[in-house]
């Protein structure tokens, strides 16, 4: 068991403008860890944590600055297998995260989680199932092959603060522009039925090793591949983006490695 405070400052314009005097971001948590080997070959683990006081520094939207915004409270659970051989090496791990609380500071307001304002209670930018596996194959003395595969299942919170996005400007949500001109993303701005941008997240990179010598190694490893089926697997969501995201482009890069 493991209870731990951690501590970050604000960002530096925020210490330049108050005088270096402006409160940290303060995290207080503990932490439940179980590890096990089941077997020679097979090691399994499992962690359960509990944030129970964030106090959280983030940008708040009425003041147009970094700031101290209130208290974040969540929990979550983490479990973990390796498969591990001579040859092969095989990692896998699923992680739950739960936002149970958020207190806002009177007059703040923020990005994070539309929880505060009574839609829903997720965090907005980020997956409650996160799914990982780690593989990494050697063929035999010169060849090796690699595998990675990251999976975030959805982000409700993100469509809980969409649907909430239009009540943070009032004014204007009305009037269809915000107080400085620039034209506002109403509902009108996210189709009926759009539902992308809440949906996985799937990132598949696969490489192969080549080692001729103890002191050459070519590798060539293709990034987001999935996205050669389906671009919108490789996608980024946007922060406060009103369902916006950007997807990434499968990619090839070639490496070499020479020891002198």
């Amino acid at each position: 068991m493991m209870w731990s405070r951690s501590v970050r400052a604000n960002v530096e314009e925020e210490l330049k403008g108050a005088g270096n005097n402006s409160d940290p971001e303060i995290l207080d948590s503990v932490e439940l860890r179980y590890e096990k080997q089941q077997s020679k070959n097979l090691d399994l683990a499992a962690s359960l944590f509990v944030h129970y006081n964030l106090e959280v520094i983030s940008w708040d939207t009425s003041l147009d600055q970094t700031t101290s915004l209130g208290t974040q409270k969540e929990y979550g659970i983490e479990l973990e297998a390796s498969y591990h051989t001579e040859k092969t090496c095989l990692l896998f791990s699923h992680a739950y995260t739960k936002l149970y609380d958020f207190t806002l500071e009177p007059g703040q307001s923020t990005y994070l989680t539309a929880m505060p304002y009574g839609y829903g209670d997720d965090l907005a930018n980020w997956s409650n199932h996160i799914t990982k596996i780690i593989l990494q194959q050697k063929l035999n003395d010169q060849w090796t092959f690699d595998a990675s595969l990251r999976i975030y299942w959805g982000f409700p919170g993100m469509k809980d603060y969409d649907t909430y996005y239009p009540y943070l400007y009032p004014t204007a949500a009305e009037t269809g522009t915000y107080p400085d001109g620039e034209p506002f993303p109403t509902h009108s701005f996210i189709e009926h039925g759009w539902e992308k941008t809440y949906r996985g997240n799937y990132y598949l990179n696969l490489g192969l090793q080549y080692k001729p010598s103890d002191d050459l190694t070519i590798g060539v490893t293709g990034y987001n591949l999935l996205g050669i089926f389906n671009k919108d697997f490789n996608k980024r969501n946007y922060i406060a983006s009103t369902g916006d995201y950007r997807s990434e482009a499968a990619a090839v890069g070639v490496w070499v490695e020479y020891k002198f």
